[in-house]
């Protein structure tokens, strides 16, 4: 009977001790959201990325040319929970993903990883298309859910992902704080129309005409 007990305790010690993971929501509606440059740091992507000092990221140029970046490409630095709330300044945070497709179909988002001490706390699954926007540099879908409230500022962190179906170029996956505002209007330069440009070309070609046979005084 004792020895009976002392298995179960054990078993019940073991898992108290396991990490829950916890699966991340994904806003993907398609709207524009966050502007990368305001909400770095990247920790996953491209040279575009402007870091903090100190700040790494993991470059997967040139790694997904057949179109897909595995969980061993796509795994980040190590950083520390410390190192990246006080960067953003907020326990709880967001992963904007910012697409770079040539075609008008998004990448495959299949797996997303966050590791806190060597054990999976968060998690994204579900084989996701991408929604795109057109627009420089705005997340085309953001992956919420993330808080570190509670954990020990020296427990180290990493970051994975995995997707397929790339077509043009590294996707870039970054950090974005709580207190972050996204973009609701007005958030890309306006665009003239075509039919705009053309008449504007017409009258610039003309010019030096007119100004040839105006009637002089």
């Amino acid at each position: 009977m004792m020895k009976t007990s002392g298995m179960i305790i054990g078993f019940l010690l073991i898992t108290s001790n396991a990490s829950a993971v916890t699966a991340l929501g994904l806003d993907n509606d398609g709207v524009p959201s966050y502007q990368q440059t305001e909400n770095d740091p990247c920790v996953i992507g491209q040279p575009s990325c402007k870091q903090p000092d100190g700040f790494t990221f993991t470059n997967i140029s040139g790694l997904d040319n057949d179109g897909t970046i595995t969980l061993a490409e796509g795994t980040s630095p190590t950083y520390t929970v410390g190192q990246i709330t006080t960067l953003l300044g907020t326990t709880a945070f967001s992963i904007g993903i910012d697409t770079n497709q040539a075609t008008q179909t998004g990448i495959t988002l299949t797996d997303f990883q966050v590791l806190v001490g060597g054990n999976l706390l968060y998690d994204f699954t579900a084989d996701t298309e991408i929604n795109l926007i057109n627009g420089s540099g705005f997340s085309d879908a953001v992956l919420t859910g993330v808080d570190f409230t509670g954990l020990a500022s020296n427990l180290e962190v990493v970051f994975k992902a995995a997707y397929t179906g790339a077509t043009d170029g590294p996707e870039t996956f970054f950090l974005i704080s709580a207190t972050a505002t996204p973009c609701t209007s007005n958030c890309f330069p306006t665009v003239p129309e075509p039919s705009a440009l053309i008449l504007l070309g017409v009258g610039l070609l003309a010019l030096p005409a007119v100004m040839r046979f105006r009637p002089s005084k």
